[in-house]
């Protein structure tokens, strides 16, 4: 049988716990009514098209868009025989390439995606220079669900208007939305709205996250250049709802791979009210967003640790704070809020001031706990398996591979306790020998290395536990078998494991090191 190729979702685990970003989209599904017909603009309130601004008079007339309720013209709000034939609404140019897109939603590849048509077009060009809000931010939604490749951000960041529209649109719908007093916004029917303010701030912050929803660290850094942080940090003010919070923090999140825009973030005032506010929402997609940006920033600036867990209180936060709210009915936590948690331990560990309170909080039981509940837990989760393999075991194990290597040069007691409670477990390293041979999982890879870990710095303690386990023994001998005879999809597992093999073999030549190299030699005569 052909060794299987890596899967999709083991390269995206791994780039997702390296750098505390996946490539989700935003994307913000049009609605075939996006302005009730009692708030339309009137037709004394435009005297040119709000789109292409043409003149109206007796052969260029007014024509409402169905969706929209803008006044626009013959020519940008057209209506063909077959549509009229087929009873569909009359849409403007933009809402009708706002629908179209959405029909198309699923049915193309994210490398389908192109924007080139739209930015050919005159009057959609125009359309993000007009005053009115509620078109321009339809604009945007448009390049925000067509946003999915880097193919259309390079043919977005060629036009700067754009950008500055975002900006403008972001600061007005912020200023309204918070504005104790709404009326002072209100002179037209074609200014903001409760009902169409939020819409378009969402628009612009899915804009921001499909934008920076790549590896590639050019967009983030463009939007970090042209000021957005300190916008984006405007978002996270209480008075504006959830879901736009939590669009501004997954935002902050994708910035933050740039590492200057870490830094500004790391070094804003509202950063550390902003991270524990978001934290106590207890709101599964802002938790998972907020510790992927700490964690990216105890990363880049290890200035900030302190702060993060925090060490000594704050004026918005207690002591521990981030420990005592993630930790707290842990397994009810979401897959990647778990695995977003490990992820940040393992930056703030490498603090020894900061590994000591941690380690006093119970963290490194909670984390063999969590790997060990595993076995019994698996066939209750069928359906999340994978991403719980991948996720959760995967930076767990990664979390303790760190700190081993972090301290294992110059706090050889330290590491010596993390190894005596892992081999105390034999729940633990029935998990991670099992994770050793499964190429199908991201966990293979930190499994193994902790398996070296393990015999490399306490030799004596891992192979008392596996040789006092008849079952653990037997699977152990299993797995590193399996990951050594034949050609392994990871060379490193295979090497880990070609390590561990020889440090068995200089401990006891004529026990498990005979059973394994037996195996290995009957294996060869059976090909």
């Amino acid at each position: 049988m052909a060794v299987p190729n890596p899967a999709d979702d083991i390269r995206k685990t791994e780039f997702a716990l390296k750098n505390g970003l996946d490539v989700a989209l935003s994307i913000s599904y049009p609605l075939k009514t996006l302005v009730e017909r009692s708030d339309w603009i009137e037709d004394n309130e435009a005297n040119s098209c709000m789109i292409c601004n043409g003149d109206f008079n007796l052969f260029n007339r007014r024509h409402h868009c169905r969706r929209c309720g803008r006044v626009t013209c013959d020519k940008c709000c057209p209506k063909s025989f077959f549509a009229e034939l087929s009873g569909q609404d009359r849409l403007c140019l933009v809402c009708n390439a706002v629908m179209e897109l959405d029909s198309k939603n699923g049915k193309l590849m994210a490398a389908d995606y192109d924007i080139m048509s739209y930015m050919q077009d005159q009057a959609m060009l125009v359309a993000i220079t007009r005053k009115d809000m509620v078109m321009c931010g339809e604009v945007v939604r448009l390049f925000q669900n067509s946003c999915r490749n880097d193919k259309v951000r390079e043919q977005i960041i060629s036009w700067p208007d754009f950008f500055t529209c975002v900006k403008q649109l972001m600061k007005k719908t912020i200023a309204f939305l918070t504005a104790k007093d709404k009326s002072t916004f209100f002179t037209s029917k074609s200014e903001l709205s409760q009902a169409t303010a939020s819409p378009i701030l969402a628009n612009c912050l899915g804009f921001i996250i499909n934008f920076t929803a790549t590896g590639t660290p050019k967009y983030p850094q463009f939007l970090f250049e042209n000021e957005f942080v300190d916008i984006l940090f405007t978002c996270l003010n209480k008075e504006l709802d959830l879901l736009r919070r939590e669009l501004a923090i997954w935002a902050l999140r994708n910035i933050s791979q740039y590492e200057k825009a870490a830094k500004a973030i790391a070094s804003h005032a509202d950063f550390n009210r902003a991270i524990y506010e978001s934290l106590g929402t207890n709101v599964k997609n802002i938790q998972d967003s907020t510790l992927a940006l700490m964690g990216t920033i105890a990363r880049i600036v290890p200035e900030a640790r302190v702060s993060l867990l925090p060490l000594n209180p704050l004026v918005c936060a207690k002591r521990n704070e981030t420990m005592s709210i993630v930790q707290t009915d842990f397994k009810g936590k979401s897959i990647l809020t778990q695995a977003y948690y490990f992820r940040l331990m393992t930056q703030l560990c490498k603090d020894v001031e900061l590994r000591n309170e941690i380690a006093a909080q119970n963290f490194f039981t909670l984390l063999v706990q969590t790997v060990a509940d595993f076995e019994k837990e698996e066939e209750k989760m069928s359906n999340n398996k994978n991403a719980y393999v991948n996720y959760v075991i995967g930076s767990a194990l990664n979390c303790l591979v760190q700190i081993i290597d972090t301290f294992k040069e110059d706090d050889d007691e330290f590491v010596q306790k993390v190894i005596k409670m892992c081999c105390s477990s034999t729940a633990f390293l029935n998990v991670i020998t099992k994770k050793i041979a499964d190429q199908g999982f991201y966990a293979c890879k930190p499994a193994s290395a902790l398996m070296k870990h393990l015999f490399s710095q306490g030799q004596e303690t891992i192979y008392k536990a596996i040789t006092g386990s008849k079952g653990l023994k037997k699977e152990f001998v299993k797995a590193i078998i399996a990951a050594t005879i034949k050609e392994f999809v990871y060379k490193e597992v295979t090497d880990n494991s070609m390590i561990v093999i020889k440090k068995i073999g200089k401990k006891d030549a004529a026990g498990m090191y005979k059973e394994i190299k037996d195996a290995v030699n009957e294996n060869k005569n059976d090909e």
